[in-house]
């Protein structure tokens, strides 16, 4: 339940943190696993494929969760590769959609609805508004609405 937070656009932001994570890091262990075998070679191929990925992705930002994936893709289930990366990843999308669901529930608190009414309100100052900018803009994207933006007025 780490993805769990306490608005709707920071759970979103952290399931699709994870979500982009993990399918980078099983995407080199089934590559290099599947057409080379496993070995020290094929590991270091895996790790080094996977940062490189990362970093050819421009998505250096969820190399950790990746290389987490990767590592544990070899050291800790070796011969069961096959059946294990496909079921790492149908796991964590379970368990972002429980993550999602239960903070609908739970925390219903929609970023975008508070940025935009702490943007109509005059008392409202350009710290709180840039707090809630990267949870707002996570929401918006995933509801296919504009990106809301600070205006030029206000610092960034």
């Amino acid at each position: 339940m780490l993805l769990l937070n306490d608005s709707i656009g920071d759970t979103l932001a952290r399931v699709r943190d994870r979500m982009v994570g993990v399918t980078l890091g099983i995407l080199m262990p089934l590559l290099v696993f599947n057409t080379l075998g496993i070995g020290s070679l094929q590991t270091g191929l895996v790790l080094g494929g996977t940062t490189a990925l990362a970093l050819a992705l421009n998505s250096t930002n969820y190399l950790r969760t990746a290389l987490i994936s990767s590592g544990v893709a070899f050291v800790g289930y070796g011969s069961m590769v096959a059946w294990y990366i496909p079921n790492r990843w149908i796991d964590y999308l379970m368990g972002c959609g429980l993550a999602l669901a239960i903070g609908l529930l739970l925390f219903p608190n929609s970023s975008l609805r508070r940025y935009n009414q702490l943007k109509a309100d005059p008392a409202a100052t350009a710290q709180q508004l840039q707090r809630l900018l990267p949870a707002a803009r996570e929401e918006a994207r995933w509801l296919g609405l504009p990106l809301p933006e600070l205006s030029r007025a206000e610092p960034a």
